[in-house]
This record gives C-alpha cells, structure tokens and sequence, in this order.
C-alpha cells in the first residue's frame, strides 16, 4: 500500500517533467505492440536519455503514453499491465500461501474469541447485548465451537490472500491492512447487524463484536505478513 502511493508520487511528478519538454507531435509513438509483454530499453523522443519501454498489450494499437513519445515516465509505468486473471490463478494463489502461518492465525483469532466472549471479560455485556439469558442446566453444544472455528479458518484464509495481494511484508503493514479490514468490514457489519429489532442493546452488541474483529483482525494480518 505504501509502495503503491510512492509510485503515484513518483508518476505525478514524472509527467510534471514531461510537460516541461513536451516533444513535437512527429516524434509522437505510434509503434504497434506485440503479442507478449516484456520491457525493453531506448531512447525518449525529445531527450537524449535512456529509459525502459514497455512492450505488448494488443497489435495495431498506438502505445498509451505516446502522447509523451517513447519513454515511460515513472516507475509505475515501466511494468506492464497485468494479464487477464485466469480462474487457476487463484488456485496458484493458495498453493503459494504459508498455510503454517495461516493455521497458526486461525488459531490466535479462535482463542481470542474464546477469550474475549468469557464471563471475566465480555461475555456479559455481549449476552446483555443480544438478550440471551441461558436456561437452568443449558450447555452448549458441538455446534458453538465448530461454527466459530470455520468462521476464523475462512477469515483468515480470505486475508491471507489480501496479504499475498497488497505485498504486505512488515508489521505495520500487517496492523494498517488489518484495521482496514477490520474496522472496515467487520466491524461495520456488526454494527448494521446489531440493529436488529431482537436486540436490546444494540450499541453495546455493536462495540464487543466490532472491537473484538478489528483487534482479531489485525494480529491476524500482522502475523500473515511478517509470517510469509
């Protein structure tokens, strides 16, 4: 994410300079592509030095920043576009996971609901919150464990592939794309959920689901990307 707004940067102030020795329109590039992608070197038109060029989208087509001539302005130009995504990338995706890590997420995000769900910390406010009062001799079943623990598998499956995706490697990283995920979906969804007719304290059902996703949430993702 971090690398991604340097690059913009980086473009911005690359066409700043381009404008500033914008070539005449003969030197304009109309060169076709080829049928693969690939980097070449040469020479921009109107200045004397060397810059990678890019190669390949479709034939019979004037390269999109020809309006500039033959150079590619920043670092975030010089890398082709990515290829149509195949229905098998996503397999591949998998394949590459660190599934050591992504268990061991899963693992740290169930026990932290088991924790965070228990009568010494919130359990009663989220009972409060749902109006759940448990009958005389009520005990839970099978279900309340394994429900919750495919819940955490499938999390944490969904934001490793958002690690692999946005090339997080550090734990700020890891804390910034958790908390967007957490706060951003989780948690906002838990509090569109927890104004439903049924429950009585909505706010307080809102707060302990909400802030226990975005704490889970990002340890998950901090330990994806520092875990790769």
């Amino acid at each position: 994410m971090l690398r991604a707004v340097r690059a913009v940067r980086e473009c911005r102030a690359g066409w700043d300079r381009r404008r500033q020795r914008r070539p005449s329109r003969g030197s304009m590039n109309t060169e076709p592509y080829g049928s693969v992608y690939g980097v070449r070197s040469g020479r921009a038109s109107g200045t004397g030095e060397d810059v990678p060029r890019l190669s390949g989208l479709r034939s019979n087509a004037p390269t999109w920043w020809g309006v500039w001539g033959d150079s590619v302005p920043c670092g975030l130009c010089r890398y082709p576009p990515p290829p149509t995504p195949h229905p098998l990338d996503v397999l591949e995706s998998l394949a590459a996971l660190n599934w050591l890590a992504v268990l061991a997420a899963t693992a740290v995000l169930y026990v932290l609901g088991g924790l965070w769900y228990s009568p010494a910390l919130f359990g009663p406010r989220w009972r409060a919150g749902v109006g759940f009062v448990p009958p005389h001799g009520w005990k839970p079943g099978a279900l309340l464990y394994l429900a919750p623990l495919a819940g955490c598998f499938v999390t944490t499956l969904a934001t490793a592939l958002l690690v692999s995706i946005t090339d997080a490697h550090s734990a700020a990283d890891g804390v910034a794309l958790g908390l967007i995920v957490g706060l951003g979906y989780a948690a906002a969804v838990a509090g569109v959920d927890a104004t439903a007719p049924s429950h009585p304290r909505p706010g307080a059902l809102a707060l302990v689901v909400g802030a226990y996703w975005a704490v889970g949430l990002t340890l998950v993702a901090v330990i994806l990307s520092v875990w790769r």
